[in-house]
Parts: C-alpha cells; structure tokens; sequence
C-alpha cells in the first residue's frame, strides 16, 4: 500500500489523531483507538514533529472518551437516531463507539 503525504498545512490533523494511537502504548490507556494506529501506518509522516505534551495528549483523550460515552448513551437511548460527527478531520469515533 502507497503511503499517504500530507501537506504542511494538513499536519496540524496528525495532532489528536497522534495522541489518541499513542495513548494506545500505556499500561492503562485512557482511550482505546486502533483505527487511529490503521491511519497513522497509511501516512509518511516524521511524527516526533509533532511533540505533543503529556498533559495535552491526556486533556486530548480525556475529552474524546467523555463525548465517546455521551455518543455511546445518547444512541442506545434514542435508538432511531443518527449522529453526524461534522467537521471531525482524521477522528475516528466512529470506530470506537461501536455503533450498529
């Protein structure tokens, strides 16, 4: 598979997507996100440029679990109904909240 190569203006999505694979790496990760790992094997990509701090990286993955649970509540109660997650860049909530 070719290599995904991002133009500089674009790196700026590398930055949650980069935190939420590494966050992968703990013992106890906070935020479970393989398909942001799938992404970041498919991008060319010097990613030790990002040096994202720890505690952002944690704010980061907080912040996707608390509105993943939202998501994950709002849907099984409203069972016909739809979440559209706009302007979402290279997240992938879709993927973590298992939605049937």
């Amino acid at each position: 598979m070719e290599k995904i190569v991002l133009t500089q203006e674009k790196e700026t999505l590398l930055i949650p997507l980069f935190g939420k694979a590494k966050e992968m790496n703990k013992e106890s990760p906070i935020l479970i996100d393989r398909k942001a790992v799938e992404i970041l094997d498919q991008i060319e990509y010097d990613f030790s440029l990002l040096n994202i701090p720890e505690k952002t990286n944690i704010l980061m993955s907080i912040r996707a679990k608390l509105i993943d649970n939202f998501v994950r509540n709002f849907l099984s109660i409203n069972q016909d109904s739809v979440a559209l997650h706009l302007g979402c860049g290279l997240d992938s909530r879709y993927h973590r909240i298992e939605n049937t």
